[in-house]
């Protein structure tokens, strides 16, 4: 904008202020500066013959009327710089200050020290305490001192100052868009911010509620249990008796970039992402696994008990600080996040009112817990506070089962991930050749 002013004002209306240089400022000498006669003019008038004018010499206009004209080009220049100025201000102070309920803590992106989207990382406090303060119930795994960037401490150091700078931040930006306003915790952002998603009411009669965006080639071999994204890449955890994996895909492409094999009497199940760790459950031996998402490497074991004794799905809510774990029954059971036990279970319902058994892999998305059902290509979107099954979509056109059957060993649709963009989801299933994104209607 200010160049494209600088070049209005030396080539509009009469020109630069430089031209008044080329006269005399006493117009009835009718002497430039450099001392050449252009033919004296008196009171405004020129004396140019018509043979001067015919050879293409521009008679010069009067002092009297060149100075007004940069005089008015000088105002006009002034009022235009004032203007991009007062532009500038208003665009930057509004930014800041012109927020409505809506703009809260979770719309700031992670990586540049602010929180972002209603995916489910990061939490908005810090998970782990700075300086490690004593008692906490990470301290016999964590050690808060180390500073190796390239191991799992690391990591979990550099997760924690991005966390704590994006609560900082947002607590700031809170403060001065809602001064004297306590900060709304964080379920009841989450309600706020998606209430009217949340009121849409979605049966397995409306057909196809959903949008493809994008079909990506995906591991036929993998017996997929779990997935969960973070940071351009997704997190597959694979089932079956010596074939379980736990893998790391380019989100881009769903390449397998590392993976590590389980032993084979574990049985892989569900998988979720919290601050630099993935945590994994298997189906039978009520064992978990903590590992470093970068490299694999494992951190942890734990035990764990459901209402089957099983580990089917799990994902991270955010909103409670807190895992959801499926044990494919109709419950659905929440977790202490630094100790892995059970705080409270709640019965889920279809909306034909029957107990919506075989949960599969779960992920916790706009502060609603998305479920597949073993044996059914569906997605059920449950409310975790009541157990209430607020929508039902229908998948079963997304890859019809005759044609799974006829052209590969796939079975149901199984695995769900958030992505970097808050309204899209992948979704893939079990020996599935391929992968999707989708948008949910």
């Amino acid at each position: 904008s200010v160049l494209l002013l600088l070049l209005y004002y030396f080539l509009n209306l009469g020109g630069s202020p430089d031209e008044m240089d080329d006269y005399d400022h006493d117009q009835n000498d009718g002497i430039e500066m450099n001392g050449t006669a252009i033919g004296g003019f008196v009171g405004g008038g020129d004396n140019f013959d018509d043979e001067e004018a015919d050879s293409g010499v521009p008679n010069p206009e009067p002092l009297s009327t060149i100075k007004p004209l940069v005089r008015s080009q000088n105002r006009m220049f002034l009022c235009a710089i004032a203007t991009v100025m007062i532009a500038a201000a208003v665009y930057v102070i509004g930014g800041v200050y012109q927020a409505d309920d809506n703009d809260l803590p979770e719309d700031y992106n992670v990586q540049k020290g602010v929180i972002e989207d209603g995916n489910e990382f990061p939490t908005l406090e810090g998970d782990y305490p700075a300086g490690g303060k004593k008692g906490h119930a990470s301290a016999n795994w964590f050690d808060h001192n180390s500073q190796d960037n390239n191991s799992t401490n690391g990591l979990l150091h550099q997760e924690l100052n991005r966390t704590q700078n994006a609560h900082d931040a947002a607590m700031a930006r809170w403060n001065r868009t809602h001064p004297g306003e306590p900060l709304p915790g964080k379920c009841e952002r989450i309600e706020s911010k998606y209430r009217l998603w949340h009121n849409e009411n979605i049966t397995l009669a409306d057909g196809v509620q959903y949008t493809v965006i994008e079909q990506m080639q995906h591991d036929g071999d993998a017996f997929t249990q779990g997935l969960t994204y973070h940071n351009g890449k997704l997190y597959e955890s694979t089932g079956l008796n010596g074939k379980s994996s736990v893998r790391i895909l380019d989100a881009q492409t769903a390449k397998v970039e590392k993976k590590i094999d389980m032993a084979y009497k574990y049985f892989g199940e569900g998988m979720a992402f919290v601050n630099g760790l993935l945590y994994q459950i298997t189906w039978k031996k009520r064992t978990g696994f903590v590992y470093n998402a970068t490299d694999l490497s494992l951190v942890k074991q734990f035990s764990y008990t459901t209402t089957k004794g099983e580990g089917w799905g799990i994902t991270y809510a955010r909103c409670n600080d807190e895992f959801i774990v499926s044990d494919g029954s109709n419950y659905l059971h929440f977790w202490d996040k630094e100790t892995l036990t059970q705080k409270r279970k709640i019965e889920v319902f279809r909306q034909n009112g029957k107990p919506a058994k075989e949960i599969n892999e779960i992920e916790y998305w706009k502060g609603r817990v998305i479920a597949n059902i073993w044996y059914e290509d569906v997605i059920i979107v449950i409310n975790p506070k009541t157990g209430v099954v607020e929508k039902e979509y229908d998948f079963s056109k997304l890859w019809d089962s005759k044609e799974r059957k006829q052209t590969s060993k796939a079975g149901v649709l199984n695995g769900i991930s958030v992505s970097s963009q808050l309204n899209v989801l992948y979704v893939t299933g079990k020996n599935w050749n391929r992968m999707y994104k989708i948008r949910l209607k």
